[in-house]
C-alpha cells in the first residue's frame, strides 16, 4: 500500500528559466522600445554571468531583430559564450520566440545556447537545436548551411535530391533545389 500523505516532490525542468533574464529584457522593452523603430528587446546570459541587452532596429528592408543586434553588441564587450537568450515585446507582448533567420543564426553562433520560450506557467527554456532540423543519428545539423554542429558518424545525411552530404561537408551551393527545401523546414519549425 502507497502512502499518499506526502506531497511527491515536482520534476524540476531539464533547462530552469532565467527570470532574471527575462526581467532584464522585460525592462530594456519597457524603457527602450519606443515607437516603430525598436519594438523587441532581448537579453542574453554570458558564459561569466554578465547580462547583455539589445534592441532591434526595424527597417523596411529587414532590419535586424533584436537577437541579431545582442551578437554584435556581446562581442563588443568581449562576451563572446553566451549561455541562454531572451526576446520580450514591446507593449507588455511577452516573451517572443526567435524567427526563423535568429533560430539559424543562435545555432551557428552558439550551438549550446539555451533559449527562453513562451509566457506564463508555459515558460520554459529549450536548448537551440530544438530549432532545428535533428539528424537520425541525435545530433543537429544547421538547416540552411549544411554544417555538422558535432561530430557526427552517422554516415551522411539525404538531401532531397537523392544524393547524400557527407558530415561536416555542405554542398548545398550546387544543390539550390535542396538549399531551398531546408530553408523552408527551417522557417517551418513550430515555436516551441
Amino acid at each position: 500500500m502507497t502512502d499518499h500523505s506526502q506531497p511527491q516532490p515536482q520534476p524540476q525542468p531539464p533547462h530552469p528559466v532565467d527570470h532574471e533574464l527575462v526581467q532584464a529584457a522585460a525592462h530594456i522593452a519597457r524603457t527602450r522600445c519606443r515607437g516603430d523603430n525598436h519594438t523587441m528587446a532581448a537579453a542574453a546570459r554570458a558564459a561569466d554571468g554578465r547580462i547583455i541587452t539589445a534592441v532591434n532596429a526595424y527597417h523596411f528592408t529587414g532590419g535586424p531583430c533584436a537577437e541579431l543586434v545582442l551578437i554584435g553588441a556581446a562581442a563588443a564587450q568581449g562576451a563572446h559564450e553566451l549561455t541562454t537568450v531572451v526576446a520580450v515585446g514591446d507593449r507588455d507582448r511577452g516573451v517572443v520566440p526567435p524567427c526563423g533567420r535568429c533560430r539559424q543564426v543562435l545555432l551557428d553562433y552558439f550551438p549550446s545556447l539555451k533559449v527562453v520560450v513562451g509566457n506564463g506557467n508555459a515558460r520554459r527554456t529549450v536548448p537551440s537545436p530544438a530549432c532545428c532540423r535533428r539528424r537520425t543519428c541525435g545530433r543537429t545539423t544547421s538547416s540552411i548551411s549544411g554544417r555538422v554542429r558535432s561530430r557526427c558518424d552517422c554516415g551522411g545525411v539525404p538531401l532531397t535530391c537523392g544524393q547524400t552530404r557527407e558530415p561536416g561537408r555542405c554542398r548545398s551551393a550546387t544543390h539550390a533545389r535542396c538549399r531551398r527545401q531546408r530553408s523552408v523546414i527551417s522557417m517551418n519549425m513550430p515555436s516551441q
